[in-house]
């Protein structure tokens, strides 16, 4: 019973939080960090990531897509493009 009770007080507690941090968010305009151009390209410009051992490596997209490129680390073929941050 007392396990209940607490687990109740939690599950209040938690929603109480969580309502107060969104009326916060709606009255208080968020910031968001302006990110430089240069550093989007240096950080995702021609950076794939390996499927397999999810190592990073940075090559030609024409070689990827032909399957010219493999990894350093495992030596596999299949690659992606690293994916960019949703902001």
């Amino acid at each position: 019973m007392q396990i209940k009770n607490a687990i109740k007080i939690r599950r209040r507690h938690f929603f109480e939080h969580f309502i107060k941090i969104k009326s916060l968010s709606e009255n208080i305009k968020i910031m968001v960090k302006k990110v430089f151009p240069e550093v989007t390209q240096r950080l995702f410009y021609r950076v794939f990531v390996c499927r397999v051992c999810k190592h990073k490596m940075r090559a030609d997209p024409a070689k990827v897509r032909e399957g010219k490129v493999k990894c350093r680390y495992c030596g596999s073929r299949a690659l992606r493009p690293k994916r960019r941050p949703m902001v």
